[in-house]
């Protein structure tokens, strides 16, 4: 049995994993998530950030018009995985299902803008961004079950 029908056949499972999801997703922001692993490492202490300034920094880039013409665009679109998984799980019904597939590849497609960023610009991912990962996997997983109406 593929993992696919697997969730389909069992949503209660579905469900625990989406609570625990959200736990770990929340913890995460207190953990080290990242640290600047680069040559101006050893001249320059950029230390280790929390998953919670990271989050910070990533938004508050968002005012800042040179960031659109920069690699900190990158780390933009991993700023906006938080604000679009809470959508995700504000539009949680039904009713919601074309909205909550659009915002979770939109999710995705932001994780790995994050993980570029963290390769262009040598940042070594800790295990607070290990865990936000895991725990927005986990909230997301329910969406590779089949549909019931294939219509979407």
């Amino acid at each position: 049995m593929s993992l696919r029908y697997w969730l389909a056949a069992n949503p209660r499972a579905v469900r625990l994993g989406r609570i625990i999801g959200v736990a770990v997703f929340a913890v995460a922001f207190l953990l080290p998530a990242c640290k600047f692993v680069g040559e101006r490492s050893e001249l320059i202490n950029l230390g280790t950030y929390s998953g919670w300034k990271c989050a910070e920094f990533s938004l508050m880039l968002v005012i800042i018009p040179e960031t659109y013409r920069s690699p900190l665009f990158l780390a933009v679109l991993g700023g906006l995985v938080n604000p679009m998984l809470v959508l995700y799980l504000v539009f949680f019904r039904p009713r919601f299902g074309r909205m909550r597939r659009f915002l979770t590849w939109a999710i995705l497609a932001c994780l790995v803008a994050t993980w570029i960023f963290f390769a262009m610009n040598q940042f070594l991912p800790l295990i607070g961004h290990v865990l936000w990962v895991a725990g927005i996997l986990m909230i997301l997983a329910g969406e590779l079950a089949p549909r019931e109406n294939s219509t979407m």
